[in-house]
């Protein structure tokens, strides 16, 4: 008898729990059918639009653009093709979550788009999407991007307002050169490149701040950026700065270049407002023109211990500001033009280590009168590189009289240190 209830119990039980496991399932069965019917549904398509089997916007017919001008692309799409609204005279458009991809030149040359909304989603816009759109004034990129290709907003000269949502890893080339009314821009901290030219001639931009993970600063990546006073690097693994990355930027007088920095490529800031110049201490390569042109560079400071042994072609060349040049030992040679037309330029002293000056080296410096070197015999001079000067030139004593034989033209005496 006793086995006998133990057996109903266990039947009991075991009807008890499958029961429970049958409400379960038909809960969860519930839950699919309800999350089935929150999906939202495609939009129709307009009469005079053709979209493909694969969900391609292809072709958007006049006919089918509204009275007010604005674009709303059907949710639904998946996609929309090269040049469907190219040369419209559209003002607004809205994508929706579902298009993953914009196609090229597929809002170029658009004159009235004044806005374009875009819901994440979002997963790729092509190069010259919406080049020469004079009228945008805003734009946003979602997380759902994490490149933009080039010259996306090439030649936008109204736009204003650019959000960049975090996520975003690369910016390619021409991005937003000529945006002449582009005032701010929050670059993510997810961003790892910057291309060449995607901030050329913005000419309204006045400050950016450079993410930890950029390690380049390319190719005239912010030249022309006339009003651009101020370049944070406080957060940056910059090595190198590339050419002409800041030329012509009138506005910036000052800069604290990163202590990883490692070359300055040619014309870094040839034509910049800089007044003074700290050269970092891991800095490897000083380039061509580096610096030419800064009309207003007064100090420039070396590191203490130098990483590379030469001043390069037209490094300071025209830096009419510049009136005492102390070149540090370590500095081997003095290339090609690298003061030449340095006209404020009155006092000059040369290293023990310095054994060669190059051609037009200092042409052009009328008010130099004194130069110091320290070299125990004259280092080689190519050509002239002091024409158009009169110095006195002061030597260590031993060696007065090698310094006069060497002919040094524009000497006026030498006069032991």
């Amino acid at each position: 008898m006793r086995y006998l209830y133990r057996i109903i119990i266990v039947l009991f039980i075991g009807f008890t729990f499958l029961s429970c496991d049958k409400n379960k399932t038909d809960i969860i069965t519930i839950k699919k059918e309800e999350v089935k019917k929150k999906e939202i549904p495609n939009d129709p398509i307009p009469a005079g639009v053709v979209v493909d089997a694969n969900g391609t916007l292809k072709k958007w017919q006049q006919s089918a653009i509204p009275d007010n001008l604005i674009i709303k692309i059907p949710y639904g799409v998946k996609s929309i093709d090269s040049k469907v609204f190219m040369e419209t005279k559209i003002r607004k458009v809205v994508i929706p979550a579902s298009v993953e991809k914009i196609g090229f030149q597929a809002f170029a040359f658009c004159p009235n788009l004044e806005q374009v909304e875009i819901k994440e989603g979002l997963k790729e816009i092509g190069e010259n999407a919406f080049y020469q759109c004079y009228s945008l004034k805003k734009v946003n990129i979602p997380a759902s991007i994490k490149v933009l290709k080039p010259a996306i907003f090439n030649d936008c000269p109204v736009l204003e307002d650019v959000d960049l949502a975090e996520g975003l890893e690369i910016i390619g080339e021409s991005m937003f050169a000529q945006c002449v009314n582009l005032k701010e821009i929050k670059l993510p901290s997810s961003l790892k490149k910057i291309g060449d030219n995607a901030f050329y001639k913005c000419s309204s931009l006045k400050e950016v701040f450079i993410p930890k993970m950029i390690t380049e600063v390319l190719n005239s990546t912010f030249e022309d950026c006339t009003y651009l006073a101020k370049v944070d690097f406080a957060n940056s693994d910059v090595s190198n700065i590339g050419r002409y990355a800041f030329a012509n930027c009138k506005a910036l007088k000052t800069i604290n270049l990163p202590e990883t920095l490692r070359t300055l490529q040619g014309g870094a800031f040839q034509g910049s407002g800089l007044q003074s110049i700290t050269l970092p201490d891991m800095l490897e390569e000083l380039q061509a023109s580096c610096f030419e042109s800064c009309s207003e560079l007064k100090i420039v400071n070396f590191p203490k211990t130098l990483k590379f042994n030469k001043i390069g072609n037209r490094v300071f060349k025209s830096c009419i500001s510049l009136n005492e040049v102390i070149i540090p030992d370590g500095i081997t040679v003095i290339d090609i033009a690298a003061y030449q037309n340095c006209t404020s330029l009155e006092k000059l002293t040369l290293p023990q280590s310095i054994m060669g000056i190059k051609l037009n080296a200092f042409v052009g410096c009328r008010k130099l009168s004194e130069i110091r070197c320290l070299m125990k015999s004259p280092p080689a001079l190519a050509g002239n590189p002091f024409k158009d000067s009169s110095f006195t030139l002061f030597v260590p004593s031993k060696y007065v009289k090698s310094y006069e034989n060497a002919n040094w033209t524009g000497a006026i005496k030498v006069v032991a240190l």
